[in-house]
């Protein structure tokens, strides 16, 4: 039995963990969850219609913890899955934990402490991918450098510091209903846009990398080019919401697919173009590709520039993709009912799988 009924000396916290088709990873996440320090806490377990084995896991551990509450999230999307949680949530504090990732014992309790001072608004951790073979070791290797997509300070901080995002963030529960809670058009970025309220409405964002999440990441570099082309298509329509957040850094790979792209067009009149346009990105993936390789084995050290040029091509064509679509719908961001309606089976709407698998639920 778990300690809902503890007293209010402490306050309720209420752990969010969005799930869709996570049978291979969910009881090491809960386990990592129910094994807190703090000990007064609810497990809102929002489940995206799973048909892989995940709800039979979810209700053992309901059964052997009353902490543990399962939602149903029919429409599966991760924006919908916090907003069903925010609204069922009894806590004083909210903290969102990914189903493909386990935190250390303490990581609730340290979290807690950061928002109990009333200094900020927000505060997360360090966000360390681990990945497995063919490719996961140099994926998560790209994922936290700071020459991958976007480079969030969460992937390789050392230092405490105030930041614009946090990965996987806990807030005080009547902030985000304040807020309104997650913009439930979007595909992704959903939780970069919520920051971008929170500190819009006067509340600061604080990174503590003393504390660590371990995020099992994509271990193929096909899955990790579908993740990162939808994560393209979230990040045009955070743009387009709030164009005064882009910045260079997120240009970046936006440009570099224009400038291939432009040269494969113009390649029957201008045939230099494009081995130049060409050359010249495969000459810069290698060069960042060492630093980040360093302290791999060789054979990873060579799935290096793979994975970061998926990384950063497929982000870049995401978020042409994403940008095409606004016009399409009349500059506007378009939403699941503008969609047709087997398109909400489709991942793009889909809560995230971290696991890669034959049916690739959520890439």
């Amino acid at each position: 039995m778990g300690d809902i009924e503890q007293g209010q000396t402490t306050p309720l916290v209420s752990v969010v963990i969005p799930i869709l088709n996570e049978v291979r990873t969910i009881d090491d996440t809960l386990a990592s969850v129910l094994g807190q320090t703090y000990r007064h806490i609810e497990v809102l377990a929002v489940d995206g219609m799973s048909d892989d084995g995940t709800i039979p896991r979810l209700q053992a551990w309901a059964e052997r913890d009353d902490r543990v509450r399962i939602l149903p999230n029919p429409r599966k999307a991760i924006p919908v899955a916090l907003n069903l949680a925010l609204e069922a949530a009894k806590g004083l504090f909210m903290v969102r934990v990914d189903a493909h990732s386990t935190i250390p014992d303490d990581y609730v309790e340290r979290l807690v402490a950061h928002l109990k001072t009333g200094e900020v608004a927000g505060v997360g951790a360090k966000k360390t991918a681990v990945g497995g073979p063919p490719n996961g070791l140099a994926i998560a290797a790209a994922l936290g450098s700071p020459f991958g997509v976007g480079g969030s300070a969460y992937h390789y901080a050392t230092e405490p510091m105030e930041t614009d995002h946090i990965p996987f963030g806990a807030y005080r529960i009547d902030l985000a209903r304040r807020l309104g809670g997650w913009d439930e058009r979007l595909v992704a970025n959903e939780d970069f846009e919520f920051d971008v309220r929170v500190r819009q409405a006067g509340g600061q964002l604080f990174l503590d990398p003393s504390v660590e999440v371990l995020w099992k990441c994509r271990s193929r570099i096909r899955d990790l080019a579908a993740q990162y082309r939808r994560y393209g298509r979230g990040k045009a329509d955070v743009a387009f919401l709030h164009p005064s957040e882009v910045r260079l850094r997120h240009l970046a790979p936006p440009v570099a697919v224009a400038a291939l792209a432009t040269s494969a067009v113009l390649l029957p009149w201008v045939p230099a173009l494009l081995p130049i346009a060409g050359g010249g990105y495969a000459v810069a993936v290698l060069g960042l590709s060492i630093p980040i390789g360093r302290k791999l084995e060789n054979r990873d050290k060579l799935r290096v520039p793979a994975a970061l040029a998926a990384m950063q091509l497929s982000w870049g064509w995401g978020m042409w993709e994403g940008l095409a679509r606004i016009a399409r719908h009349g500059f506007r961001l378009p939403t699941p009912s503008d969609l047709d309606a087997s398109r909400w089976g489709s991942p793009e709407w889909h809560v995230e799988s971290g696991v890669d698998s034959d049916r690739d639920p959520g890439s």
